[in-house]
């Protein structure tokens, strides 16, 4: 079974399933300014790991997506956001190269799981193996087509070459969504049939 947090339709309310795993991995305070850095497995779709950044005066998130990711490369992000007075402004603003991508993804990977959502595929019962395969299957396809998604809008962000074909490409993952999941949806009816 995997680490992110599946919607369960509950069979026996003592079921711990359904239970999003949160880990704060570090904590610390620096220059008025708290860091948490963890996981989230109910976080956006390939972004469990998070970097959160508070103080009186901001208050910001950010998502690691689809890789592995060092302690280190978050605490320099924190150093840099806490310290670096143009990047914190720039990152607020929306205007840093990773919350552009993390802006544009976040938003096609919301209507990507729609798609399957729509076909009734993110949930299953506990204790039912057939529906669980299934939903390993259906959480495997959206990764894939989410990962694609996130690499595309990387590559053209930071080469600038916003958004030129950006929006095709994300519409033809969409159309590939929608291929998948009715896919899936057919052959877990044809599952429930046998």
């Amino acid at each position: 079974m995997s680490d992110e947090w599946v919607p369960v339709d509950v069979e026996d309310e003592h079921s711990t399933d359904s239970a999003p795993q949160f880990e704060i991995a570090k904590s610390y305070r620096e220059s008025g300014a708290h860091v948490v850095i963890g996981t989230d497995s109910a976080g956006p779709i390939g972004g469990e790991t998070f970097v959160q950044i508070s103080s009186a005066d901001y208050s910001l998130t950010r998502h690691f997506y689809f890789e592995p990711v060092a302690m280190d490369r978050m605490t320099s992000f924190a150093d840099r956001f806490i310290h670096d007075a143009t990047f914190r402004s720039r990152s607020l603003a929306g205007t840093a190269d990773w919350k552009q991508v993390a802006e544009i993804y976040d938003e096609a990977a919301r209507r990507i799981e729609v798609v399957f959502e729509e076909h009734g595929l993110l949930h299953h019962r506990v204790g039912h193996p057939g529906e669980t395969d299934h939903y390993e299957t259906v959480r495997n396809c959206l990764r894939t087509i989410c990962k694609d998604v996130y690499h595309e809008v990387d590559r053209q962000v930071r080469r600038d070459d916003l958004i030129d074909g950006l929006d095709t490409f994300i519409a033809d993952c969409l159309d590939r969504a929608h291929e998948d999941a009715t896919r899936i949806a057919a052959q877990r009816e044809t599952c429930r049939q046998d």
